[in-house]
């Protein structure tokens, strides 16, 4: 699913797992609100990184009606497409997901930090 896309680099792919309204927040970012939104910011990112590795560990998950929450974390590796140089990340996610009518579960919502360590 999402991490395939993610590691695949299928935008579009990606895109299907938001909300037309999904609002991710970064640290130090303005919110990135709306698919178009994030699809121009996701492009702007692949054109500078290439996404090397990627794992997700959703977490905890909690179900309430047609929302939901995960509350996990996620590392990944980045080589700057200018430089070769490689970074390493580990952020913890917040997830709030809506169960749409055709019984799917997208991301309305996503906040992240760093995590406490950053492997390198």
């Amino acid at each position: 699913g999402f991490v395939a896309a993610k590691l695949a680099r299928n935008l579009e792919r990606e895109l299907s797992f938001v909300t037309e309204d999904a609002v991710y927040s970064a640290p130090g970012l303005a919110d990135v609100a709306g698919k178009a939104a994030l699809r121009a910011w996701w492009t702007s990112r692949e054109a500078a990184d290439s996404l090397e590795v990627f794992e997700l560990d959703p977490g905890e998950i909690v179900v309430a009606g047609d929302l939901a929450y995960s509350r996990g974390t996620s590392t990944s590796r980045f080589r700057n497409r200018h430089t070769g140089q490689l970074s390493n990340k580990a952020v913890r996610h917040l997830d709030i997901l809506r169960r749409q009518p055709d019984g799917r579960w997208l991301i309305s919502r996503h906040i992240r930090n760093s995590s406490t360590s950053n492997p390198q």
